[in-house]
């Protein structure tokens, strides 16, 4: 390591994370969104029709009289363990969407938020194209874990 260097302890990694997930309401959703704005990891402040600078909501696929309901569905069970140097991020599985004759056809990411406060998006999922709801259930399965950091 070179004279200056700053390094985080991974136990902090973890704790930021858990601050995160457990005391800011905790509370984490998957919605689903089209393809008007592609979200990428450099997407500025994006947000869930909260405080930021982009507002994924806008792109949210439109509900229906199917069973996507607006805003997506919860992720339970956050949680944030440290394994070896990697600070480990999960949650359980959000449920199926079933087909119905009346769900949104143009499904292409699903979008990770926080619903507190500035509802702040956390990440999101490539459906792999195009996914009609109504030709077919939808399921998201998480590796676990969902996510990893580290320092390397």
């Amino acid at each position: 390591m070179a004279q200056g260097t700053v390094v985080f302890f991974d136990q902090w990694l973890v704790d930021v994370c858990e601050i995160k997930m457990d005391h800011e309401s905790g509370t984490f959703y998957m919605a689903l969104v089209n393809t008007t704005s592609v979200p990428v990891i450099t997407t500025t402040v994006p947000h869930w029709n909260g405080t930021g600078t982009t507002n994924l909501q806008a792109n949210e696929v439109a509900p229906a009289t199917g069973n996507y309901a607006a805003n997506g569905k919860s992720l339970d069970n956050p949680s944030v363990t440290l394994t070896g140097a990697l600070a480990e991020i999960d949650w359980d599985d959000p449920a199926t969407w079933s087909s119905h004759v009346n769900n949104p056809t143009d499904a292409y990411w699903g979008v990770m938020y926080n619903n507190q406060t500035n509802k702040e998006c956390v990440g999101f999922v490539d459906l792999g194209g195009l996914f009609d709801m109504t030709t077919g259930d939808l399921s998201i399965v998480f590796a676990a874990p969902v996510a990893t950091l580290n320092q390397a």
